[in-house]
Order: C-alpha cells, then structure tokens, then sequence
C-alpha cells in the first residue's frame, strides 16, 4: 500500500499530537543542517510551540567534511536560529579523520560523530527530545539500502518513527512538499554539495536506482514508504511478543519469534546484530536437546541448551559449565560425541584401594 504524501505543517501537527502530554513543558531540539528538509523541520515546530507546550531550540554539527562550504553551512543556521529567536547550540568534528582512524566510509563515520553529539547535548540535559528531519523520500531510500545490503525482516521496517528520545516527525512528508512549505514561509536554506556526488551509495540510489524505478512506478517513492510504514505496525506487534516470550523455551516457540528472541538477546548484550548465517546457526541448536557452544567471533560465544540462550564473552569471563558424568562408551558433552575406554593398566593398584 502506497503512503500518503501530507504538506509539512499537517504532518508534524499529527506527529507531535500523537505525543503531546510528553511534549508539554519541555525542551524540543531540532537538529538543524541548514538544508530544505531541516530548516522546515525547524519552522514547523516553531509554528506548533505555543499549540504543544514545548521550549524549541536547535542544534547544528559540522561535520569538516567540505572546508568553507561546512563553515557556511554553520554560519546559516547561526544567523537562521539568531532571527528566530531559537537557541542553538553547536559542535564539530573532523570526520575524514575520523572515517581514516577507524577505517569507516564517510557516511558512515559522519552519522556515527553527528549521532554522537546528539545524545551528548541529551545527556547534559540541554533537551528532553530530539527530532531529525528525515522525510518520506528518506524512508524508501533506507528501505531500498537495507534490502540491497541484505537485511532481515527487520530492515523492512527502515526508519524508526520515533527511537527513544529521537523523534522524525517528517517521514510523511515529501521532498516536493517540504519545498513548498518553505516557498509558502518565504524562508531560503543552503545545498549541500555533497549529495550532488555519486560516490555516496544513498546518493546512487536517489539519484539513479529511484528514476529508474519510476519508471515501472511513478510513485514508487510512496509505494516503498507505505510498505516501510506497514513493517513497522508488524515489528511493534513481534517486538511485544518478543518481550513476552523472552525467557521462555525457544525450542517450543515458531522460529520467527525465537530467531527474534535471538537477535534481541545478542543486542542487548553484544550491542551488535547477528547476520543471517550466525542466526540460522543458533537458532537450530535451539531445538538440539544437548547443550551446545558456538563460537559468533573472535569476542563472543553461544551457549544453547534445550532451548535456551545464553551469550558470553570469552574474554571477560571462563564460562562455567555443569559437571558432567562420563559413562564408558558413547558420551554427548556440549553436543560433540565422545567415546570414553577405560584401560586395565590406569585401574587403581590393590595397594591403592587398601590405603
């Protein structure tokens, strides 16, 4: 089912409605780049500040990734946020330094410093919510990444409407309509050049993977939103069982909620995912009635044993295990077989028993 395409002032008044006992009284930051998507972001909320009950500010990140041009980047929003009469508050990092030192893409490392300054500004208590700008086109092109790379069933669901304390209250508006928004309010905004360059996969797949498919779909924008919108419904739903079943015996659950189960237990303690080879792995042993040890990497191991999970990190602490009583012959430990002889010449001596 294709989404519905909402002007931006409609979109963000639904989205913050949805929360507005949460939004009254506190501190709403919008994360400000100086481009269309944020700047409307920015207006919106302003406009909706006195409907809500909110205190609006903002806050900018330079990433140091295009010289002068970032510097102007962070002088428009001083001067947008000083107009506005909207505090903002300001931090930097130098990003090719840091994609270098950690052997990141670019992308990525700049999502990595931008998000990390974020949750710096929430933890000081500048704010009590932050809100990105990420739109409607933003979620099929997130869908499209994520299936490309090979995502679970999860990855359907793209972006999160809201994380926490991060909220996106645009993913139902789309590009055309944030520039008429802006048009509307007389209000300009910068370009970044970077998302002219196809050396960016997002970049690729905006500008040459969506053309192409809209030319089976002229909508194809609004069909990949709709079906990200509808994963999400279906995630909420799997993330509450989820919750329900967590210790339970997986073996006795479907595999769609144990290999869920899985995935959640090794984020909360690992902070990573599982890829789909190292599930299908775990998830099988789940239903072996015989305790299992399964290496996930260099750091991590797998403990399944009639259908429970437990993860370790090998390096922090010695797993204990059970005392096992091996019989002569056929033996099972950590579900590997062994076969236990017992010789004459290792029996204990008569002197030995007598002692």
């Amino acid at each position: 089912m294709a989404a519905r395409k909402t002007d931006v002032l409609s979109a963000v008044r639904a989205y913050y409605s949805r929360m507005s006992d949460e939004l009254n009284g506190k501190r709403l930051c919008v994360c400000l780049s100086g481009g269309a998507d944020s700047v409307a972001l920015l207006r919106a909320s302003l406009a909706l500040a006195g409907e809500f009950g909110y205190e609006l500010c903002a806050c900018h990140f330079n990433h140091m990734i295009r010289g002068l041009e970032s510097d102007r980047d962070e002088k428009f929003c001083i001067d947008l946020c000083e107009k506005l009469g909207v505090a903002l508050y300001r931090g930097r990092d130098d990003v090719p330094a840091y994609a270098k030192k950690f052997k990141k893409s670019t992308e990525e490392a700049a999502r990595e410093c931008r998000y990390a300054f974020f949750e710096r500004c929430l933890n000081n208590r500048r704010f009590d919510f932050y809100a990105t700008a990420h739109n409607l086109n933003d979620d099929s092109e997130t869908l499209l990444l994520n299936l490309i790379r090979g995502s679970g069933s999860n990855g359907g669901s793209s972006l999160a409407s809201r994380n926490g304390a991060l909220l996106r209250p645009l993913l139902c508006a789309g590009r055309e309509e944030i520039e008429k928004y802006l048009e509307s309010v007389s209000q300009d905004h910068i370009h970044d050049s970077t998302n002219d360059s196809l050396d960016y996969t997002r970049n690729y797949v905006r500008k040459i993977l969506i053309p192409a498919l809209e030319k089976i779909n002229p909508n194809v924008s609004e069909a990949l939103a709709g079906f990200a919108e509808s994963a999400r419904t279906d995630r909420l739903f799997f993330d509450s069982l989820t919750e329900l079943h967590l210790n339970d015996d997986l073996s006795e659950l479907p595999k769609a909620l144990t290999d869920r189960i899985i995935l959640r237990k090794y984020k909360d303690f690992s902070g990573k995912i599982l890829n789909s080879e190292q599930l299908n792995i775990i998830s099988a042993s789940t239903y072996c009635k015989t305790r299992r040890v399964l290496k996930v990497d260099n750091n991590y191991e797998c403990v399944t044993d009639n259908g429970s999970v437990e993860f370790l990190n090998i390096h922090e602490i010695i797993p204990k295990y059970p005392v096992q009583t091996l019989d002569q012959g056929e033996n099972y430990v950590f579900g590997e077989r062994i076969t236990v002889f017992i010789s004459e010449s290792f029996a204990p001596s008569t002197a030995a028993r007598q002692c």
